[in-house]
């Protein structure tokens, strides 16, 4: 499970942003940030820690299933627009040979095993909360990490030598989901809309 101090978030106010990411030409982009303005996200009055990931694997993740942390705001969401998009599944192939190179120091020889994963324990969102390989257990977050998976969200298939994993979704899966967030704004959702779905009880105040 990852750790709850590796979230971080950076505070930009419009100008600052504008400076730095928009070219004077794109207008679309200057009046989404004057529209906003100087407000920002609080729960309790305190600003909000806003994180984000590319895409979900249908539903988001509560912060204390990824980071061991229970926050108010981050709760789990239904996002069904994820599985509309084209990358919302992919496949990663690695010869049990790779898979043993990858996992070079982590196993436990002691408990090696032929099998080379086993045991894949889930929590309801989807999310891989533990999962064996090679005999020695990992967590989800652990594998994803040393294979450098799209997300903690897959599935495993052996086939000879070879071990599949099919993977949902893209990044840690905690907070707006930004292929989500795009797709509400397409089916009309404006904005407070779409922060008030990822950011449960959270509100917009002036900054």
């Amino acid at each position: 499970m990852a750790n709850y101090n590796e979230a971080r978030i950076i505070y930009s106010y419009p100008s600052i942003l504008n400076r730095l990411f928009i070219n004077n030409d794109d207008k679309k982009i200057e009046n989404a940030i004057d529209a906003i303005g100087w407000n920002a996200l609080y729960y309790e009055d305190k600003p909000i820690l806003a994180v984000y990931h590319a895409l979900s694997c249908g539903n988001t993740y509560a912060a204390k299933d990824v980071w061991g942390k229970e926050i108010s705001y981050l709760q789990s969401v239904s996002c069904d627009g994820d599985k509309l998009a084209s990358n919302y599944i992919s496949t990663v192939t690695f010869t049990k040979e790779e898979l043993k190179e990858k996992f070079s120091g982590e196993l436990d020889t002691e408990l090696e095993s032929k099998t080379a994963i086993s045991n894949r324990k889930t929590l309801s969102s989807g999310l891989v909360e533990a999962v064996t390989v090679f005999g020695t257990k990992f967590t989800g977050a652990k594998v994803r990490s040393i294979l450098n998976l799209p997300s903690s969200n897959f599935s495993c298939t052996e086939k000879g030598e070879e071990v599949i994993f099919t993977v949902y979704g893209n990044g840690h899966g905690v907070g707006m989901s930004q292929n989500g967030a795009n797709y509400m704004a397409k089916q009309g959702y404006n904005y407070k809309e779409i922060l008030k779905h990822f950011y449960k009880g959270a509100y917009l105040r002036s900054s």
